[in-house]
C-alpha cells in the first residue's frame, strides 16, 4: 500500500471476489466497533481505541460529511467562526503540478471520525482513496504506528500555524507547537 496515497481500490467494474479482494481495504469493515467516543478536558470529544492495533498502515475509518465546493467551504467558515468546534476538513492532494482540494464538513452529519482530535505527534494520517469516481476522493484514516488499547486516536490537522487565528493545542505531545494548525489564507 502506498502510505501517502492516493489508493485506487477495486470498484464495481472489477470481477474479483469482494470477500477475498486485497484491493478493497476501505470497502470492508472499519474499526468502528473498537472505538469509544469520550469527553476530554480542554478538547471536547475524542476517540479512543478499545483494542490494540498491532500494525502500521491499518485502516481505521473514513471521514464522512458534506462535500463542499471551495466557495461553500469559505462561506461555512465565515458562518462558524464563533463556534467552539469546527468539523470542516480541508485535504490538499499534490498531483504533479497541481493541488486538488477536497472539503468535507462533518458538522451537520458525519460519523465518529469527526471526533478524532489533532496532535502534533499523531498516530493516524489521511490517505485519499478512489473507488468509482476520480473526484472527490474518499478520505481514509490509517495508522502510522502500533496503537495501544485505550490510546486516543489523533492526526495532524496540518502544518500552517497562524497565532492570530489558531486555537491553543492541548495534545500534550513533547513536540507540541502550542497552537493547532489553521489554514487561514486558504479559506478567508
Amino acid at each position: 500500500m502506498n502510505k501517502n496515497g492516493p489508493i485506487f481500490e477495486c470498484n464495481s467494474e472489477c470481477h474479483c471476489s469482494f470477500e477475498n479482494c486485497q484491493n478493497r481495504v476501505s470497502q470492508k469493515e472499519d474499526q468502528s466497533k473498537n472505538i469509544e467516543i469520550i469527553s476530554i478536558s480542554n478538547k471536547g470529544y475524542g476517540v479512543i481505541i478499545k483494542k490494540p492495533i498491532l500494525h502500521s498502515g491499518t485502516y481505521i475509518g473514513e471521514y464522512i460529511g458534506e462535500i463542499l465546493s471551495e466557495n461553500k467551504a469559505h462561506n461555512r467558515i465565515l458562518l462558524t467562526k464563533n463556534y467552539e468546534h469546527n468539523y470542516l476538513l480541508l485535504y490538499n492532494e499534490h498531483q504533479s503540478e497541481k493541488i486538488i482540494k477536497t472539503f468535507i464538513d462533518a458538522r451537520y452529519y458525519g460519523n465518529w471520525t469527526r471526533f478524532i482530535n489533532h496532535s502534533c505527534n499523531p498516530n493516524l494520517h489521511i490517505v485519499p482513496i478512489r473507488i468509482d469516481q476520480p473526484t472527490p476522493p474518499h478520505l481514509a484514516f490509517f495508522t502510522l504506528r502500533e496503537i495501544e488499547a485505550n490510546e486516543e486516536l489523533s492526526y495532524s490537522y496540518g502544518t500552517t500555524i497562524d497565532e492570530k487565528y489558531s486555537k491553543p493545542c492541548f495534545c500534550s505531545s513533547t513536540s507540541c507547537t502550542g497552537f493547532m494548525p489553521y489554514q487561514h489564507t486558504d479559506l478567508n
